[in-house]
């Protein structure tokens, strides 16, 4: 959780610095339960940058947050 966060505020500075970026995580939100997925999705939607998420699994929390969030995002699946 600790790199997460710093990877956070490295992306705050980019943006400040360089403007507008992309952020890929994968399957971060396997390491986290369910409300500590949705405080970490919060904050990096807060990010006001372009977010690429991975996951081996469809029905995980991710989605679940995704749907909470408002957010207009886009599932891709292989």
């Amino acid at each position: 959780m600790i790199v997460l966060l710093i990877k956070m505020a490295q992306i705050r500075q980019l943006i400040q610095k360089k403007g507008p970026i992309i952020f890929l995580l994968d399957d971060f939100m396997t390491d986290f339960d369910v409300e500590r997925g949705k405080a970490l999705l919060s904050a990096l939607l807060a990010l006001d940058c372009q977010l690429i998420f991975t996951s081996p699994r469809r029905d995980s929390a991710l989605e679940s947050a995704l749907i909470a969030s408002q957010f207009v995002y886009k599932i891709i699946s292989i």
